[in-house]
């Protein structure tokens, strides 16, 4: 029975869980599922476009927010205001520093899904149809 029972003990260590323990997220889908129909090469674009316009990138901070007071269109007068570092050119304050790095970092996640639509398109244009597929 003890000899059993380090056996079963010994078994369990060396058993791997992997499969048991990778969970995917709901919201997102592999490349390799996404792309085996022309709809998830419609969907995966229109995700870069609906990124585009998030409030970091061309729905507000690259448009009318962050590059507007950069240029001083707007008086922003006291620091409660979130732009007023913005438009004294203080980069290195902590609120100027967080817009930056959210709209970069927005806008490199829109080019790395684009750029996983282009490796994938050629790959799999037998799935299109020719008339949206040019070469």
């Amino acid at each position: 029975m003890k000899k059993l029972l380090i056996f079963a003990t010994l078994l369990s260590l060396f058993t791997s869980c992997n499969k048991w323990l990778e969970i995917a997220p709901k919201s997102e889908i592999a490349s390799n599922i996404l792309f085996e129909s022309e709809q998830g090469f419609k969907d995966a674009l229109m995700g870069s476009y609906l990124l585009m316009t998030s409030q970091n990138t061309y729905g507000f901070e690259s448009t009318v927010g962050f590059v507007d007071n950069l240029g001083q269109q707007y008086y922003n007068s006291g620091t409660t205001n979130p732009y007023y570092y913005t438009m004294l050119y203080q980069y290195d304050h902590s609120s100027v520093i967080s817009k930056k790095d959210n709209i970069w970092s927005t806008n490199y996640n829109v080019i790395s899904n684009v750029n996983n639509i282009i490796e994938n398109i050629d790959l799999k244009k037998d799935v299109l149809n020719p008339v949206h597929y040019v070469f």
